[in-house]
């Protein structure tokens, strides 16, 4: 059924929330990535090719960040048959963000009726609720689709971004918060990109060691000495981790400890280039030093919340997954 709203977007137009089934999560053609699939979450830069390893029995449930973004768009909600906006996914969140995972476990993540980026803002409550409850909806079904068909009692770690993270942060409330089973399962959940309270869950708290496992990650990436979008909510109550240091008690991190980006070139890691400090709710983080940065003028580093610690979330996820199999 299709569900038609007015809204100011620019242009006058009637838009349907979106004009696709909901997605069959038996087929593989509604994952963006899957272990039983060729997808660019399996693509190793090539600087650290020959230092793969065999990978932990553990597996990632990764939720893509807003990939839908086309000016003056047709629909509030992505078409999982629109293959040019399956192929930006792939080329982009699935092959910089989740393929940071493929050396710790195997990967699932699903294609999901995303809202657009523009939603956020332009959308009244009500309507906003709907579109964002529909992408929500996909989420929550794969997550259980997996469960109930690959996961076998395997532990898994929560990944996600933006808009990934929005919906991550329901799923956590409205399923594993209330399921101590899942709870036991759940090694750790990176939940970037977005404000997370540090009393959001009954029962899941933030993580303080960087070996604790069962608690949630999360932090908002700014350039040091800027000031945050006026949409990012700042203070203590929000949970920032330093993904350097992955310590509570440790809020700066030089240079020293940043052990490998990956930016817009996928195959060239760029080593030390950035000190990172936690106050106030937001990483700051110092200008990033690589050929040409001087080039960059953006002080929102949201797009980078993944990248600028590409291989400081791979070294964590191991050693949380490490920890877990070692108690378990």
């Amino acid at each position: 059924m299709l569900l038609t709203l007015s809204a100011s977007f620019g242009i006058d137009a009637q838009r349907v929330f979106t004009d696709s089934n909901p997605p069959d999560y038996s087929n593989l053609r509604y994952w963006a990535a899957h272990p039983d699939k060729e997808n660019p979450a399996k693509l190793v830069p090539k600087a650290k090719r020959n230092s793969s390893t065999e990978i932990l029995d553990v597996d990632i449930f990764f939720i893509h960040p807003t990939t839908f973004t086309k000016k003056k768009p047709e629909l509030w909600n992505g078409d999982l048959n629109n293959s040019y906006l399956n192929d930006v996914t792939d080329s982009k969140a699935i092959k910089y963000q989740a393929s940071i995972f493929n050396q710790v476990g195997q990967i699932y993540a699903p294609r999901y009726r995303q809202a657009h980026l523009s939603a956020y803002w332009n959308l009244n409550r009500k309507n906003l609720e709907q579109v964002f409850d529909l992408a929500y909806s996909d989420v929550k079904n794969a997550f259980e689709y997996y469960m109930k068909y690959f996961n076998a009692g395997k532990p898994f770690i929560i990944a996600s971004h933006s808009q990934g993270t929005t919906h991550a942060k329901r799923l956590m409330m409205e399923v594993i918060d209330r399921s101590p089973e899942l709870q036991n399962q759940m090694v750790v959940a990176y939940l970037v990109g977005m404000d997370v309270k540090t009393d959001e869950y009954e029962n899941i708290f933030p993580c303080e060691k960087p070996d604790e496992i069962g608690c949630f990650t999360s932090w908002r990436t700014i350039r040091k000495g800027s000031d945050p979008p006026g949409s990012y909510p700042i203070g203590n109550e929000f949970v920032v981790t330093n993904p350097l240091s992955w310590d509570a008690n440790v809020s700066y991190a030089d240079k020293s400890t940043h052990i490998g980006a990956v930016l817009k070139r996928f195959n060239k890691v760029c080593y030390n280039i950035l000190e990172a400090e936690c106050d106030d709710g937001i990483l700051w983080v110092s200008k990033p030093k690589f050929p040409f940065s001087f080039l960059m003028s953006r002080k929102n580093y949201h797009i980078a919340d993944y990248n600028f610690f590409y291989y400081n979330v791979q070294e964590n996820a191991i050693a949380r997954t490490k920890a877990y199999l070692g108690g378990h």
